[in-house]
């Protein structure tokens, strides 16, 4: 039986729950002797950690860091009370960098740099937007803090925090810091989607209800991502929605038996179904009925009777690969993680598309809500 759902970590790190670093010890008073305890993470009074220095830390792990690279390198191997600390930690780094100059007067929204290379990928939103404030009243992704994000490998380490059994809810933590820390063009760019949607392929791979509530909530930032003016994206406020969405989000019935979070993709209708059965001579695709695989067989374009071995001969070549940057996966079927010449090869005999678009790979079916809420798991 999969482990009950504990929850993230309790407040909003950076707001109401700073991270932990012990000013002064409390003194216990027994029967006959007083003495100074051990110091533990969260005894005594708190305060909240300079945006640039974390030597004060209660963690000597943490407090031995000189920079953000040597933080996130503690990710992949910490353990897991160590992670959530580096996850609050980089979290208040990311907060730092929001609303740096409130009397701003540069012009606006209309005069941004970022406004400009949203304009030039012809965005579909900026006619919705509105053109009040600017990025140095909001979230501002040239500010140093959030630049050192960039250079100190948060990619990296928020892929390498997925692929951890015991990650808990610091990937989603992690992950809201990237976010902030992507200049908009490619926070809208093919790229990043190919990116968060292995990172959500990495979570999910693991079946349980933890991990499951963590996909929920990182295709809920996604969604936020899509809509929301780059400039306002507040990591405080997303990671109060990411909870809200952790909580409530619907965990497909099956699942957690099944071994995956991640539904499979059926080749002849489309959908992510529950039940499919792959392909026996290519195990390449997956097909929910016999009706379906009787079509994708005879299909016009891209049918598979004439593609079968072709993907059968990819499948082996592709093997068993790890996530990483220079990987990539399908947008429909969740091929891979591959190279990117590979993932070329299958798209090609498949024409599936390599760039998602609104991929969430579980909440892609008729009987879901557009917000992704509606849980059934108690």
């Amino acid at each position: 039986m999969a482990d009950r759902y504990r929850g993230p970590p309790p407040g909003i790190p950076g707001v109401t729950a700073p991270c932990q670093v012990p000013i002064s010890s409390k003194t216990r008073r027994h029967r006959r002797t007083s003495r100074e305890p051990e110091r533990r993470w969260g005894d005594g009074p708190q305060k909240m950690l300079a945006p640039v220095n974390w030597t004060g830390h209660a963690c000597p792990q943490i407090a031995d860091c000189a920079t953000v690279q040597e933080l996130l390198k503690l990710v992949p191997d910490a353990a897991p009370e160590v992670l959530e600390q580096v996850m609050k930690v980089i979290l208040d780094r990311a907060a730092s960098g929001f609303g740096r100059d409130p009397e701003c007067k540069c012009g606006g929204w209309r005069t941004s740099v970022f406004r400009d290379a949203l304009a030039q990928m012809d965005h579909p939103l900026l006619k919705v937007w509105s053109e009040e404030g600017c990025e140095h009243q909001g979230n501002d992704p040239s500010l140093p803090e959030l630049e050192d994000l960039r250079r100190g490998g948060i990619a990296d380490a928020v892929l390498a925090c997925a692929q951890r059994r015991d990650k808990g809810f610091a990937v989603v933590g992690l992950y809201i810091a990237y976010i902030v820390a992507l200049p908009p063009a490619l926070l809208h760019h093919g790229a990043h989607g190919n990116f968060s949607k292995m990172v959500r392929l990495a979570v999910g791979s693991v079946s349980t209800e933890e991990a499951a509530r963590s996909v929920a909530a990182l295709e809920h930032l996604d969604r936020i991502c899509l809509e929301t003016r780059p400039d306002r994206l507040d990591c405080r406020q997303l990671y109060v929605d990411a909870v809200v969405a952790a909580r409530q989000g619907r965990v497909v019935r099956g699942a957690l038996k099944r071994g995956s979070i991640v539904l499979p993709f059926c080749d002849g209708c489309g959908r992510r179904v529950e039940a499919a059965r792959r392909c026996a001579r290519c195990k390449h695709v997956f097909y929910c009925s016999v009706e379906c695989q009787k079509a994708a067989w005879a299909r016009p374009v891209a049918g598979h009777a004439r593609t079968c071995a072709a993907l059968g001969d990819l499948q082996k070549r592709a093997g068993t690969m790890t996530f990483g940057l220079d990987k990539m996966v399908c947008a429909e079927c969740d091929f891979g993680p591959t190279t990117p010449d590979l993932l070329r090869w299958h798209c090609t005999l498949t024409q599936h598309r390599r760039w998602p678009e609104r991929d969430f790979i579980r909440y892609e079916d008729e009987s879901s809500d557009s917000s992704g809420c509606g849980s059934d798991v108690e």
